[in-house]
């Protein structure tokens, strides 16, 4: 996971790069020879969009209150939900205020020492 995050940062700095840390990803299962092995279970790289059921050609024009809430995991520790240790935010949503998804995360980045 270190290996992948410095490679993804590193590739950031392009801005020729579209796909961005998925290539980045496959780069370094290749580079560790894990091309072969299971894919880790879902709490290593559990994704969320706030896009899904957003149709392509709508998505620049939706609003936060659109957003796709995601709530089949939980950030606290007494919920029977999958607790992820990754959470892999796609479509544009980081950082994005008003929006549960990140709001929760930012809650808990705000608590811990970085």
């Amino acid at each position: 996971m270190d290996s992948w995050h410095e490679h993804t940062k590193f590739i950031f700095e392009d801005q020729g790069w579209k796909t961005r840390d998925q290539g980045t990803l496959i780069a370094t299962v290749w580079e560790y020879g894990l091309q072969n092995q299971r894919t880790l279970p879902k709490e290593y790289n559990f994704i969320v969009d706030a896009m899904y059921g957003i149709p392509a050609n709508k998505r620049s024009q939706a609003k936060i209150t659109d957003y796709h809430l995601d709530k089949r995991y939980s950030l606290g520790p007494f919920s029977s939900l999958t607790h992820p240790y990754f959470l892999h935010f796609i479509n544009g949503a980081i950082g994005r205020k008003g929006w549960k998804n990140w709001d929760d995360v930012a809650k808990l980045l705000d608590q811990e020492p970085l």
